[in-house]
C-alpha cells in the first residue's frame, strides 16, 4: 500500500526543494535556497517533465503534466 503521507503531490514545490537541499547538505536547516539553486532545480524537474510527456494516461493527460503540475516552482 502507497504511503499517501510520503507523496509530494500537492506540497509547495520550493518546500520539497528545500528539503531535498538540507537532505543533501547543499543549507542546512533554516536556511534558503538561493535563487540559482532555485532554478537548478527547476530546470531538472523541467527535464524530467519532457521524458514524462511521452506517457499518457485514459484523460489524454501526460506524466509531464503531473510532474510540472507538482514540482514546478514559479
Amino acid at each position: 500500500m502507497e504511503n499517501e503521507d510520503a507523496d509530494p503531490v500537492g506540497a509547495d514545490a520550493i518546500t520539497v526543494y528545500t528539503e531535498l537541499a538540507i537532505k543533501h547538505g547543499l543549507i542546512g536547516p533554516g536556511q534558503p535556497m538561493s535563487t540559482a539553486m532555485v532554478d537548478f532545480a527547476a530546470a531538472i524537474v523541467s527535464r524530467c517533465a519532457k521524458i514524462g510527456d511521452g506517457y499518457t494516461d485514459q484523460t489524454g493527460g501526460t506524466a509531464g503534466e503531473h510532474i510540472r503540475s507538482t514540482l514546478w516552482p514559479y
